[in-house]
Formats: structure tokens, sequence, C-alpha cells
């Protein structure tokens, strides 16, 4: 059950925040220094380096999941092996202790999703929102 107690603002950031929903690296900081409260995370785990912090479904509002995720896109058309080195290069800048360490700070968790299975994960989540904002006065362009 949330609480009013728990929408408190221990120590004024940039004045009152009764509450937000953001990306963690925005706000890691402030939760670190505890400026501001975090109630929970909107993914479906707890994070592995915020691990107190609990999950929406946690927190009573199950079903809900929402992570920010980001991706490299190459245009269509671009060669199988051009593709692949890049991948390549991507997975192994990952794998890197100062990048992965730095990444993981910020409350991101790095994985090595390509080609079409990345694909199939976009298109579930274009699918996923579009559903979501259906009946609204939003639209994704």
């Amino acid at each position: 059950m949330v609480r009013a107690d728990d929408f408190r603002v221990h120590q004024p950031a940039a004045g009152d925040i009764p509450f937000m929903v953001t990306a963690l690296h925005s706000v890691v900081g402030l939760i670190e220094s505890g400026m501001v409260k975090a109630l929970a995370v909107t993914g479906k785990t707890r994070l592995s380096t915020m691990p107190e912090i609990r999950t929406v479904a946690e927190a009573g509002v199950p079903g809900r999941d929402s992570s920010a995720w980001c991706g490299a896109l190459v245009r269509r058309g671009t060669p199988g092996e051009i593709r692949e080195k890049l991948a390549d290069a991507i997975a192994h800048a990952l794998r890197q202790p100062d990048v992965l360490q730095r990444l993981q700070a910020e409350g991101a968790d790095p994985s090595d999703l390509r080609g079409a299975d990345f694909g199939r994960f976009i298109a579930t989540e274009r699918a996923r929102w579009d559903e979501v904002l259906r009946g609204t006065t939003i639209t994704v362009d």
C-alpha cells in the first residue's frame, strides 16, 4: 500500500517534488544523496544496484511494467557483415568493466539483444504502448 508519507521529499532538490516518474539515471544522484526518496522501480525486477527499491508490483500496483531502453540501429539494407561488426563492437564495449560499472551505477542493465530479436522487442514495445495510448489524444509518430 502506498501512503501519503511515501510522497514526501526529504530535502528539496529544486522545490517540492510530490511525485515524479523518470529514468533512473536522471535522479540516481538525488536518491543516493537522500534528497529524494525512490518509491519503486517500474521494471519487472528490482535493480541489482539498488535492490532496496521495490518494484511497482511489490508496491501494490501489479501489471505495470515500464522500463527505459535504448539501442543502436542502422539503415535498412546495411550489409550483414557491417551490422555484425558494429554489434560485436558494442557488445565488447559493454563488457568493459569501467563501461559496465558506469552504466550500472546509472541504473542500466546492459544486454546483448541484437538483430531479429531486437526487432521483435521493438515491435512488442510499440504494440504495448499503442495499446496504452489507445483512447487518449496522445499519438505515436
